[in-house]
């Protein structure tokens, strides 16, 4: 028995000592190709960031500022740089025209490697493969034409003026009014109307509603996380929100905000099970455009339209939210740029708040049109993610 026991705890420690072996073949093997046979191989950049991606991770983790470290990558090796064993980032704008082309030119394959920790691995705007993406966004596009934008003025303007009216209210009370908050109530409508066809009015909200403004915040804090440990959103979709805000406020909000859009798709698809398809009063939105649409019954699932949903509100709120906001905070920080923006506007807004300028006349406002581009430059960037196979 001795012997056979022996034997046994032999036999064990032998496999033990074969699957690290194996295991330490694989990372040597790994790192040899990514340094040395990778078609990324030949892009300069720190020998350790091509080797491995926990490179990036320990910046992102430590204090977010990778951002600043491949700032300082470029200063050392120039225009283009790798990041990490997948990517590089160009900051060259005269590339960019190479880079983003037409389909008939190039087939371009994208990657992001934080899509699946943020839940919106198949959401139009993270789709991988190029025929898929393009058979998403063909079902939506038109909704993103200016004269399909035009047709929402009217809800644009009853939003402006709601705005308007709150901030009238607080005038003179010596408040402390959180613009990024009043934005972000602004946006929300405007993308929940957008997308879902109904607004849940957040700009009525007390105080426009702090909650949903770290709501939104909690995704942006939790991509570091996410980026490099995708299963954090699977874990965090089995914890009760009430649990989530007593370990993490940034947590909750990241999973509130994922339940609101899981939400709008509930609604949509059983208010239209309970219409008749003749009903003239049927609402007209992204979501229930592709729910009417030919698009395979499997794009039209409910996990696949929640992630779309998240990805929609999210980008369309903190993103036009955060530029509203800059904006604002450069007008205002600037005298003589508010002064000049205020004198151009008065030829289309002297009538205000009888008539509310139309975006036809908004945009023939030269200086506007400069502060909301500028606005723009500084806010938005090009992060997308190309697969190994676009380096050439």
């Amino acid at each position: 028995m001795e012997k056979g026991a022996e034997g046994f705890s032999t036999r064990r420690q032998d496999f033990v000592y074969l699957l690290l072996a194996a295991v330490i073949a694989h990372r040597i093997s790994l790192i040899v190709y990514r340094l040395y046979l990778s078609p990324l191989a030949k892009f300069p950049g720190p020998k350790i960031a091509a080797a491995t991606s926990w490179y990036e991770g320990f910046w992102d983790l430590w204090n977010a500022q990778f951002p600043e470290v491949v700032k300082d990558m470029h200063e050392k090796y120039g225009p283009i740089v790798r990041i990490n064993p997948r990517e590089l980032v160009i900051q060259d704008a005269d590339f960019y025209s190479q880079l983003y082309v037409p389909g008939g030119k190039r087939r371009t394959h994208t990657i992001m490697g934080m899509r699946a920790g943020l839940g919106m691995s198949d959401a139009i705007a993270t789709t991988s493969q190029h025929e898929l993406h393009h058979m998403r966004r063909k079902a939506v596009e038109g909704f993103f034409s200016k004269q399909s934008v035009t047709r929402m003025e009217s809800r644009i303007h009853h939003e402006a003026r709601r705005l308007d009216e709150k901030l009238r209210q607080l005038s003179g009370t010596e408040q402390v009014i959180h613009l990024d908050h009043a934005f972000s109530c602004v946006t929300g409508d405007l993308a929940a109307q957008f997308a879902c066809g109904e607004s849940p009015e957040l700009i009525d909200e007390f105080e426009f509603n702090p909650e949903w403004h770290n709501s939104l915040m909690g995704i942006l804090t939790m991509v570091p996380y996410v980026r490099n440990f995708p299963w954090i959103n699977n874990v965090m979709r089995l914890v009760p929100v009430w649990v989530l805000k007593a370990l993490n406020p940034e947590l909750a909000g990241f999973r509130i905000f994922h339940l609101f859009s899981e939400g709008r798709i509930e609604t949509i698809k059983r208010e239209m099970n309970d219409q008749s398809k003749d009903d003239e009063n049927t609402k007209s939105s992204i979501f229930h455009h592709i729910l009417r649409s030919d698009l395979p019954e499997a794009e039209k699932a409910t996990d696949r339209l929640n992630r779309e949903a998240f990805a929609l509100l999210a980008a369309g709120t903190i993103t036009t939210a955060g530029t509203m906001t800059l904006i604002t905070y450069f007008v205002l920080e600037n005298p003589n740029i508010e002064k000049r923006l205020r004198q151009d506007l008065h030829q289309v807004t002297a009538c205000y708040p009888e008539t509310v300028p139309r975006w036809a006349d908004l945009e023939k406002v030269t200086f506007l049109t400069a502060c909301i581009k500028e606005g723009l430059r500084y806010v938005c960037n090009s992060p997308d993610e190309f697969d190994e196979s676009e380096a050439e």
